[in-house]
């Protein structure tokens, strides 16, 4: 976890101002960028609540979406049309946990759509058409699923959840 990035990423979402502050230095996330802009990526599918491997997986795919929109603001602040790039890999990243029905990994790709959206006003125009895309899908109904998903995974464990459950 890097905190100057945590910090810089939530410091330009908080802003509301289009220009964008000195960044920290970046890693470097081509890497990355190239490979879920190229194709797609499977992730290891963890249905166990509290599974810590989930739980290190829903870290690393928020620390990759905070590198991402980093990199996308520092490009941004010197009006580089490749900013688009780390947005469009942190969408594909989202869309990557679509056929995962656990509320953390759900909230996740929640999060990242947010953290896109909060930042797209500050990148150099045009918006690419895979925007549109991003803004027109409704997460509702798949965070609802992953609730049901929760709710039945706790009464499956006869766990004694509260207020998760009863509000199932």
């Amino acid at each position: 976890k890097n905190e100057a990035v945590d910090d810089f990423v939530a410091r330009e979402i908080r802003r509301g101002e289009l220009t964008i502050g000195e960044s920290p230095a970046l890693p470097d996330v081509s890497a990355i960028r190239e490979l879920l802009l190229r194709e797609p990526v499977i992730w290891e599918r963890h249905d166990e609540i509290g599974d810590p491997e989930a739980i290190a997986m829903r870290a690393l795919h928020m620390t990759m979406a905070r590198t991402l929109v980093a990199s996308a603001l520092a490009k941004a602040r010197v009006k580089a049309p490749s900013a688009w790039d780390d947005l469009h890999a942190l969408w594909k990243l989202a869309r990557t946990l679509d056929g995962h029905p656990q509320m953390m990994v759900q909230t996740a790709a929640l999060a990242m759509a947010r953290m896109i959206n909060a930042v797209a006003w500050k990148m150099p125009l045009p918006a690419p058409a895979w925007l549109g895309e991003l803004q027109s899908r409704d997460g509702l109904l798949t965070l609802l699923d992953s609730f049901q998903h929760q709710a039945a995974s706790y009464w499956k464990s006869g766990a004694r959840m509260f207020p998760t459950k009863w509000l199932a």
